[in-house]
């Protein structure tokens, strides 16, 4: 794992895992992936919160004490991600230190109601027809960072073949594969253009879904959450009680 996972760090690559949970940081999964397996950065993002928080596995204990305060729905998710953040920094932290901050970063993605231009991309391929490793191995060239799920950063450590910088020399190539493109109808800043447009609806869906996943689980923990987002306290006993609190987003 660690010799193939090298050869891409010495090609100038800079790995960062597109993942990040609860249950990776408290079993000691992440430090060993950073340790171990290379891994430089973390990238997170509503989907990957909104499936961990979703799981229950290792908030309960913090999303009860929220919900025995009364947090509203949108603090709520601040809290819990910023949690996660923090302890994946706090993890990483010796990277930083090694690298003198160009690596060692978690990136957290906002609310899109307050974010600025919110767009992400990761490796793993939706073709299946596609070689599971094609978008890390033929996308390597120095100074790059390349954010993988798990399963790519698995299937790369298994069989990735790197080959070193596969950027180079190829420029006027893809340049005539854009001309070729564009003579057969098809303009590449159209393409670009619908792209953004679908993956900022992408984000700002798998917001609403992270917003869902963390009203579920302040449900179960016992508290009352109202259409605004506010929650009424519960006690020790799981009795709700009323509350002033109305806003649902996090300062």
């Amino acid at each position: 794992m660690a010799n193939t996972l090298q050869q891409l760090a010495e090609t100038g690559v800079a790995i960062w895992l597109d993942d990040l949970s609860r249950a990776q940081i408290q079993s000691g999964q992440l430090a060993r992936m950073v340790e171990q397996g290379g891994v430089v950065g973390i990238t997170t993002n509503p989907t990957i919160f909104a499936k961990a928080i979703g799981s229950g596995s290792g908030y309960e204990e913090q999303i009860r004490d929220l919900a025995l305060r009364g947090t509203a729905v949108g603090e709520t998710v601040r809290l819990l991600t910023a949690w996660d953040v923090r302890a994946a920094c706090e993890i990483l932290r010796s990277t930083a230190s090694r690298t003198a901050g160009r690596d060692g970063r978690v990136s957290i993605e906002v609310d899109p109601r307050i974010a600025q231009d919110p767009a992400r991309t990761a490796t793993g391929v939706k073709d299946k027809a596609y070689d599971d490793t094609r978008y890390v191995i033929d996308l390597a060239a120095p100074d790059t960072v390349n954010t993988m799920p798990a399963a790519t950063l698995d299937a790369v450590a298994n069989h990735g073949r790197p080959r070193g910088d596969a950027i180079a020399g190829t420029y006027d190539a893809a340049r005539e594969v854009f001309r070729d493109l564009l003579q057969v109808g098809i303009d590449v800043d159209d393409v670009v253009d619908l792209l953004e447009k679908q993956g900022l609806a992408a984000f700002a869906k798998s917001w609403d879904e992270l917003i869902a996943s963390v009203t579920s689980q302040l449900e179960k923990a016992g508290a009352e959450v109202s259409a605004s987002g506010s929650v009424a306290p519960i006690d020790h006993d799981g009795h709700t009680h009323p509350t002033a609190q109305a806003s649902a987003s996090p300062t």
